[in-house]
């Protein structure tokens, strides 16, 4: 998910960097290392590695509710200063996100022809359907054309032509695009509010949670919501009393984590509604993220813990990581585990495939890292030529001021 410009500290980079390698790891162990995700396969080891607490090292699922947090969270911090020209804001969000998103849907696109089938041969060898069942895309230049242009604005919807789901897409990670400029609207709609009505924009801020709180786009309310109060609750809140309540914060968080990874599908079953509605699972990985948060939030020293040098670089790393990983796991480091499975047996070649697909995806980020420093760059002009007034009217208040 993509970093957004607004608040130089670091923990919250951190933070991002760390749910990026929780969404990394999860797709390359569902590629090469099956059983030790969902548990498939002979009962042992595996299965109890996929229950046990240390699958939250891999719990993508987590990882993208706290990028809605996070985003929710700075950009209240950023668009509390640019409602003045909010039309603005949201195009140069809109660049900052489009501009990367597209060539990441390119590159993608050019690597599944690069290494035709062969992520469907090596889920073939490791009886590994989450390999087979994705990448399923046509490879035609309209899809393309697609994905990277309204598919990043809509997200990809089901029974829409050309582009069918997530599935057949070039790059799946890239359906939370959608989710961060809807976000995005909503919570520029929640500081209009908060500006124009500043003694009742409480009230539809619970009305919009109300109706919004099993879908993806809480996590956006609530992260903003977080940040607006977050003086309040600091002055109300005893400093000697926030480790202990962050420590239980904490622990109840990364138990509800653990609980919906622990829990049978079948019992999680997703119900319907007007809006997309989020699993019991989905949303107890919700709940569990936000104790998570609440609690770095409110313990300074682990924060201070989190702004370590590598933390640091993993954080600016974080959104071309998550760009660049799918293609790389599914095209070159599926053709590895082919070429080498027959000199070092299956194990050796899921070790050598995830190697290959880490490396490269390491290699792809660190040279994906300008074009995320243009897009940010760009976006930031954009919004001052768009913010900035007409020079006839700059005209008349300076003469004005005269």
């Amino acid at each position: 998910m993509p970093p957004v410009i607004a608040s130089r500290q670091g923990w919250l980079e951190s933070l991002r960097g760390i749910a990026a390698l929780q969404v990394f790891l999860l797709h390359l162990l569902g590629a090469f290392w099956l059983p030790a995700v969902t548990g498939e396969g002979p009962a042992g080891l595996a299965t109890w590695l996929a229950r046990s607490p240390l699958a939250l090292l891999w719990d993508g699922e987590s990882a993208v509710a706290l990028f809605f947090l996070l985003s929710g969270a700075v950009l209240a911090g950023a668009f509390s200063r640019q409602l003045d020209a909010p039309g603005a804001a949201l195009a140069a969000r809109l660049l900052r996100l489009g501009l990367p998103g597209a060539l990441a849907c390119l590159l993608a696109f050019l690597i599944f022809h690069a290494f035709p089938g062969a992520h469907g041969a090596a889920a073939a060898r490791l009886g590994a359907s989450w390999l087979g069942d994705n990448w399923a895309a046509d490879g035609s230049l309209a899809s393309l054309l697609w994905e990277a242009g309204p598919g990043l604005l809509l997200g990809f919807i089901p029974g829409l032509p050309p582009l069918p789901g997530i599935a057949s897409a070039y790059n799946g990670p890239l359906w939370t695009m959608a989710v961060e400029l809807r976000g995005s609207v909503l919570v520029l709609l929640l500081l209009l509010a908060r500006r124009r009505w500043p003694s009742a924009w409480g009230w539809g801020a619970a009305v919009a949670l109300a109706c919004l709180w099993r879908s993806e786009y809480a996590g956006f309310l609530v992260g903003a919501l977080g940040w607006l109060a977050a003086p309040r609750l600091a002055a109300l809140l005893p400093a000697r009393r926030r480790g202990g309540l962050a420590l239980g914060a904490g622990l109840a968080g990364a138990g509800l984590s653990w609980l919906a990874l622990g829990a049978a599908p079948e019992d999680l079953a997703s119900s319907g509604g007007w809006l997309p509605a989020l699993s019991p699972e989905d949303l107890l990985r919700g709940f569990g993220t936000t104790l998570g948060f609440a609690a770095v939030a409110a313990a300074p020293g682990l924060r201070r813990r989190l702004e370590t040098r590598w933390l640091a670089w993993l954080g600016r790393l974080s959104f071309p990581l998550y760009l660049v990983h799918w293609p790389m796991i599914l095209g070159p480091g599926a053709a590895a585990f082919l070429v080498l499975e027959p000199a070092l047996g299956a194990a050796g070649a899921r070790l050598g495939g995830m190697g290959v697909a880490s490396l490269l995806s390491l290699l792809l980020a660190l040279a994906f890292r300008p074009v995320d420093a243009a897009a940010i760059r760009w976006s930031r002009r954009l919004r001052e030529a768009l913010a900035a007034p007409p020079p006839a009217a700059a005209a008349c208040a300076a003469t004005s001021r005269v």
